[in-house]
């Protein structure tokens, strides 16, 4: 299982593959190559069912066939051939395509399972059309052995895999196609006709290979750049913290949820300290590392699934917890501060305390509650924080944070660490 990466290093991830070629067809990122084929096959479900129910039913027509030219061949010595060579992979073939339909039909099946029941289906049908082509022609009954181009063009037709299985079941119907010949066809003028057909399905399989390539591409390259598109539309560039347009939408699910489950759900609403003071003093860069490195410390702290860590705007964050019990949020919203604390950020005009803290307004939601009703109530007592003092955190699990002295740091390694003022 693949472990799952922070947002902003997900943005990273993205931008580096949109500025690779994409020659290979793979991107760098497990992850990433994952999501591709799950959209793949998601994107390709309804060609895919349309191409495998055609060729079942065009199957079950020539199995109906086989029936009538049978009587050509009883009473020859020659039915056994015949049965083992048409009847007998027809239905072989049929078994294959409705296990395959059974696969595409369920939703929990896993990629590695759909793409190896496609690649057998191809395969089957591309064989199983070769055989019975072959063994037709040798017994002097009426068959269509050009068909097995259209197999060529069916492997690396759009299906919901990645070409380098759709090549693979490719090459294996020509690979067995041009051996099957000299061993089914007794006859040179047969065989004559064999290796022409053999040439024409290696050509249409370079030309088919080099279209379904150049497909594949333009597909990775247009999953990126919406990936992309879709994070900046849902992410701070700055922090990389979800912003308030996903938030509306998570915690209103984060709240249905946890009402069905009957499970807690609480809202802290952050409020840098000064922070205008901070920028005044500092400069604009200097401020906007502080709201980066509080954004990343926020970010540990909604590493669990339904929680949520959320730059509102300015330097106000909200920080989403759910399935958690008050005492232990209290430990939670403790080591936060603690955490902002060992940053020793220097904060020189700031009334509170010699660096950097933070306000909080913490909200427990109630079934009556919206997210807007939360909302207000977090934003009051965060108010209510900044009326007592500043540097705690006010509502289910109130913390007053004494104002520590540590050793300042010098002006040298402040504009180290946070970098030059503006």
């Amino acid at each position: 299982m693949a472990i799952p990466v922070s947002p902003e290093n997900e943005a990273v991830t993205l931008r580096q593959e949109m500025g690779q070629s994409l020659e290979m067809l793979r991107f760098a990122s497990p992850v990433l190559e994952q999501e591709f084929t799950q959209e793949l096959r998601v994107q390709q479900r309804r060609s895919t069912l349309f191409t495998l129910g055609f060729l079942g039913l065009v199957w079950i027509f020539f199995a109906a066939f086989d029936w009538w030219r049978m009587q050509a061949v009883l009473g020859t010595g020659r039915e056994l051939q015949f049965v083992l060579g048409v009847m007998l992979q027809r239905w072989v073939v049929l078994a294959c395509f409705l296990c395959t339909l059974y696969v595409l039909l369920h939703p929990g099946t896993r990629s590695a399972t759909h793409e190896f029941w496609i690649v057998v289906s191809v395969v089957a049908c591309g064989c199983g059309v070769v055989i019975s082509s072959y063994t037709a022609k040798s017994l002097g009954l009426p068959e269509a052995s050009i068909v097995m181009l259209l197999t060529v063009v069916v492997a690396l037709y759009p299906l919901g895999i990645r070409l380098r299985h759709a090549l693979l079941a490719a090459v294996s119907v020509c690979v067995v196609t041009t051996f099957a010949g000299p061993w089914l066809l007794p006859q040179p003028l047969q065989l004559a006709e064999h290796w022409l057909v053999v040439i024409m399905m290696w050509v249409t399989l370079v030309l088919s290979g080099v279209t379904a390539y150049f497909r594949e591409r333009a597909l990775r390259q247009q999953f990126v750049l919406r990936k992309l598109l879709d994070w900046e539309a849902c992410h701070d560039p700055l922090t990389g913290l979800a912003n308030r347009r996903i938030f509306r939408e998570q915690f209103q699910r984060n709240m249905l949820h946890a009402k069905r489950e009957k499970e807690s759900l609480f809202l802290a609403v952050i409020d840098i300290d000064h922070f205008k003071l901070y920028n005044d003093l500092y400069g604009h860069q200097a401020g906007d590392e502080v709201l980066r490195l509080v954004g990343n410390l926020l970010a540990d702290y909604a590493r669990r699934p339904l929680d949520l860590a959320v730059r509102l705007g300015g330097e106000e964050f909200a920080l989403v917890a759910y399935d958690e019990d008050v005492q232990s949020l209290r430990k939670r919203m403790e080591k936060l501060l603690i955490d902002l604390h060992g940053l020793n950020l220097a904060h020189d005009a700031s009334p509170t305390a010699p660096y950097v803290t933070v306000s909080v307004g913490l909200a427990q939601v109630r079934d009556e509650d919206t997210v807007d009703t939360v909302f207000k109530l977090a934003d009051s007592l965060l108010f209510q924080a900044k009326e007592q003092g500043r540097n705690q955190v006010c509502g289910v699990a109130s913390i007053a944070m004494p104002v520590i002295n540590p050793r300042r740091p010098s002006w040298a390694q402040q504009a180290a660490a946070i970098g030059p003022a503006s």
